[in-house]
């Protein structure tokens, strides 16, 4: 199945992460974000999760590869990122919300992983986006939750 990406390449451009520029704003995206989205923190306070995971998480950023998804005129204008390893682990993808449902996800899942008809991926935290993905995806993407990532 040929994916149309042809949309969001002419306003998205794909850069590699510049740690000058990008390591703050992916560090508090991502905080935010497990904090929000990973159902294993239900019910913790965000100052407890701060504590107990601010530093792995920041460790998690220059542990893993980062490809950030910018505007192609503006590329300090983050519009989402992806963070993974190589072995098919995502550890996370990020897409600002003003700017989801435009395939930047994809886009960016697609240029690390390829374009196949079946993708095998481990990713670190059940979050409601991972449950859509699978349910969305089941045919093409075939997901493995493992904490252990992290």
């Amino acid at each position: 199945m040929q994916l149309d990406l042809t949309r969001v390449k002419r306003v998205v451009k794909l850069r590699a992460y510049d740690e000058e520029t990008d390591k703050r704003y992916i560090q508090s995206t991502l905080l935010k974000s497990v904090y929000m989205g990973a159902r294993c923190f239900e019910g913790v306070s965000e100052k407890e999760f701060n504590e107990k995971m601010m530093s792995k998480i920041y460790a998690k950023v220059i542990d893993s590869h980062c490809l950030i998804a910018c505007n192609a005129e503006e590329p300090t204008q983050i519009f989402g990122y992806i963070l993974y390893k190589p072995n098919n682990i995502v550890d996370w993808i990020y897409v600002k919300k003003d700017f989801r449902k435009l395939k930047i996800a994809t886009y960016l899942f697609t240029e690390i992983f390829g374009e196949c008809d079946r993708y095998e991926v481990s990713y670190p935290f059940e979050t409601y986006m991972t449950q859509r993905l699978k349910e969305k995806f089941r045919h093409r993407i075939k997901m493995k939750h493992n904490i252990l990532l992290w």
